[in-house]
Order: C-alpha cells, then structure tokens, then sequence
C-alpha cells in the first residue's frame, strides 16, 4: 500500500521483494496474472524435471533448484506461459505423482524422461537421508502436594523452550534408585514422608528425539516454601494445570492418568 499504492507490481523483482513472497510465488502471479514468461517452480516442477533430467541431488539445495528453474525457463513459451506453469502444477499432481509408481505410461513427457528411459523414476528426486532420531530416557514425577501440584518451567532455550513441565530427570529409574533421587531433591536426610507409586512407562516422539519415559505418582503432605524457591517449583491446582499452563504433550501420558474429570 505504502509503495504501490494498492497496485499487485508486475515485476518478478518487484514482487519478491513484497513481505511473504518468494520465488515460487513470484513466478506464479508474474506468469498467471501478468502473462511474464517466469517460471514458477513449486514441489510438482521440481519432482518432474529431476525426472526427466535425471538429475541427482537433493532438490532443497538453492543449487539444485536454480538449475531447474534454468531448464524451465529454456523451454518455457514466450506466451501463455502461466498456462504452462500450471500444466505443470496438474502433472505432477496427477500424473508425476511424489509417492508410488508415477503414470509415466499416460506423461506427455514420456519420450523425453531420463529416469523413465534408465527404468529409474521412482529413484528421483532423490531422497535426503533422514537424520536417526536420539532417544533420551527421563523418570517423571507427577508429585501432588495438600497444596497443588508441583511443575516447573523449562529453560527458555532447547527443546520445548519455555514450557511447563513436570519434574523430571534425564535418566531411567526404577523404584529404589527413583526414591532416593526424591529424597536428595527435598534436601534431607530422610525427606518428607511421601508415598510414591508406578504410572508405568510412555513414549513421546518429536521430530528428531524420542523420550522413553518411567513415570511415578508422588503424593506428599506438604512441601516448604524455600523448597520450592530453590527449585523454582511451583504449585498449581488441577484445574489451571489443565486449563492455564502451556504443558508438552509429551506428559499427557501420565498427567491424563491422575487429571480425571
């Protein structure tokens, strides 16, 4: 509005630079609207000429990419050429299709694929190594006190930065050692008296770790104010914890099994 008074530029350039448009974008609403012979190249573009080019890496790379939009711009018709980006949109979602066996036997580009003359379609693009998921085991503890429920909040960094929790530590434990480990946090020798039972193992995966969990439900008369400071604890009802503290579903495992409506 600021710049263009209201007015869609028609300039590949120009529409770039606009707040949320990219490349693929750019290239769409230049060729569609403004009939610009650019190519817009999306998934669909990038899956078809990796194909027929037989071209080897991982079509993510600004390299791999740029070559493609090369080899659309060769052919690309210096008129309807939104046409032409858009047939290509339509064959690789009909036809190029991005999982199983694609319908090479009904692709205009049949004659001209390289993958499809080597019987080697389906080996492009290629696939980027997934990265091996870490697994961490943690013991959680759902500890509920006369007065609340204790929770505390991750560091504002890291993984699920900032959230609430439950106390938990980044190792398996089973009862005995999970025991000891309460009464070392309660800074005693002995400890509050507390009864403590087994809510069993869960898992959550997130898109690079998976946690492994032993949790335990704690119940403890009462826990001292300075206790909690030093441990940055605090206690919240059942109801806020459902209703008002932003927690990992990571935790629903053991939280649903205690939280009962």
């Amino acid at each position: 509005m600021e710049k263009y008074r209201g007015i869609i530029p028609g300039d590949p350039q120009a529409l770039r630079d606009l707040p949320g448009i990219g490349e693929y974008t750019s290239g769409a609403i230049a060729s569609i609207a403004f009939g610009l012979s650019v190519p817009a190249v999306d998934g669909n573009a990038l899956r078809i000429f990796s194909r027929l080019l037989a071209l080897g890496g991982d079509i993510q790379k600004t390299a791999v990419r740029r070559k493609i939009a090369e080899e659309i711009q060769r052919i690309l018709p210096k008129e309807r050429a939104g046409d032409f980006n858009q047939a290509l949109m339509d064959l690789g979602s009909s036809v190029c299709l991005p999982h199983g066996r694609p319908l090479c036997d009904t692709c205009p580009f049949e004659a001209a694929c390289t993958a499809r003359s080597m019987g080697r379609e389906q080996d492009f693009p290629s696939k980027k190594e997934k990265k091996k998921r870490r697994v961490e085991q943690l013991t959680v503890f759902f500890i509920e006190t006369d007065r609340g429920i204790v929770v505390h909040k991750r560091p504002d960094r890291g993984l699920l930065s900032g959230l609430w929790e439950l106390p938990n530590t980044s190792e398996r434990m089973e009862t005995d050692r999970a025991q000891d480990w309460l009464i070392g946090q309660f800074d005693q020798k002995d400890g509050p008296d507390f009864q403590m039972n087994s809510l069993g193992e869960g898992k959550h995966i997130f898109t690079h770790v998976e946690w492994r969990m032993m949790g335990y439900y704690v119940k403890i008369r009462h826990l001292p104010e300075a206790l909690l400071q030093k441990k940055s604890w605090i206690l919240v009802s059942a109801r806020d914890l459902k209703e008002q503290y932003a927690m990992p579903s990571a935790f629903d495992c053991y939280t649903n099994a205690i939280l009962t409506d």
